[in-house]
């Protein structure tokens, strides 16, 4: 039985979650959330010292982070679709996307989402400035990227989508216009329409509104 530690506003969550979805797999949905600190020492104790998510296990089988967690599922099951291409050179540059991704637009947006977090007065305008440009130059080389191409890699949704996409999608929340990036906003609306994509999207959604909900009644 595969059994996933996650949480849907966990950007790498979200990614474990898509390939999940994409194989058409099953597996038990375990939220996990980290910004509690009761669950997150038992998590600690019992499940994964790192204290980190997406956490997939697999009978006697433990695999942490996100890429690793897509390449496993995509080795042990053949499920509904192939998410890491065959071949040196085509495997290699699904993993190079999704690098990229993680670092350049994933690492970003959170930073962003974690600075809007905090009061406006404790706010580091120059580290938002420097966050948005530093996205800009990663979102022009993958709309360079996708010039002519329906997604990254062998005109299929693969790996190599994964990590961008939701960074970027997390950007656009974060005051980032992807039609300054036309190729990436149309890349995004493929994507978008997927329905692994709208099924990870109703998630996120869902643990928005609860967030707010427990919000307004601490402040009432």
């Amino acid at each position: 039985m595969l059994k996933l530690h996650y949480h849907p506003l966990s950007p790498y969550s979200r990614k474990a979650l898509i390939a999940l979805y994409e194989k058409g797999l099953d597996f038990e949905p375990i939220n996990t959330n980290l910004f509690d600190p009761a669950v997150r020492e038992a998590y600690r104790t019992h499940t994964n010292p790192l204290c980190k998510i997406p956490f997939l296990e697999h009978d006697d089988h433990v695999v942490p982070e996100s890429s690793i967690i897509i390449e496993y599922l995509d080795g042990k099951f053949e499920g509904d679709s192939q998410l890491v291409p065959d071949g040196v050179d085509a495997s290699r540059q699904a993993r190079f996307y999704d690098r990229l991704g993680d670092l350049y637009l994933i690492e970003r947006s959170s930073a962003l989402f974690f600075e809007g977090m905090k009061p406006a007065e404790a706010q580091d305008p120059g580290l938002v400035a420097r966050t948005l440009d530093a996205a800009r130059v990663a979102l022009g080389l993958f709309n360079k990227e996708l010039t002519g191409r329906t997604f990254l890699l062998e005109e299929r949704f693969t790996m190599a989508d994964i990590a961008p996409a939701v960074g970027a999608m997390g950007l656009s929340h974060q005051g980032i216009d992807l039609a300054d990036y036309p190729n990436v906003a149309a890349w995004i609306g493929r994507v978008a329409s997927r329905p692994s994509v709208q099924r990870v999207h109703a998630e996120v959604g869902a643990a928005l509104a609860a967030m707010a909900s427990q919000s307004a009644v601490s402040e009432d």
